[in-house]
């Protein structure tokens, strides 16, 4: 199979930051680019969500790190919910 050869300019700075994040994954930064553009292909586009930041849409970001934010433990593959829960708790009007 003939390859090409791609040039493109980064910022320094960004640039030391990839290659040490690609090393530390245990790849070379022309593995890592090699991986991006096959998932481009096969996704045939991103193989992530592109969003707008919040500062950008003035929409708050659902936060499921937040302190009030419940995470029942879970048994045989449900979530075990508190006993004082009632049924109709979501319903209210």
């Amino acid at each position: 199979m003939s390859t090409v050869q791609r040039a493109f300019r980064l910022e320094e700075s960004l640039d030391k930051q990839f290659c040490t994040i690609a090393e530390k994954l245990g790849t070379s930064p022309s593995d890592t680019l090699r991986m991006f553009v096959t998932a481009f292909v096969a996704n045939k586009g991103f193989p992530f969500a592109l969003r707008l930041s919040d500062e950008l849409t003035n929409k708050r970001v659902f936060n499921s790190n937040h302190p009030n934010i419940i995470t029942p433990p879970i048994r045989d593959g449900h979530a075990v919910l508190p006993a004082s829960w009632r049924e109709d708790d979501d319903y209210d009007e």
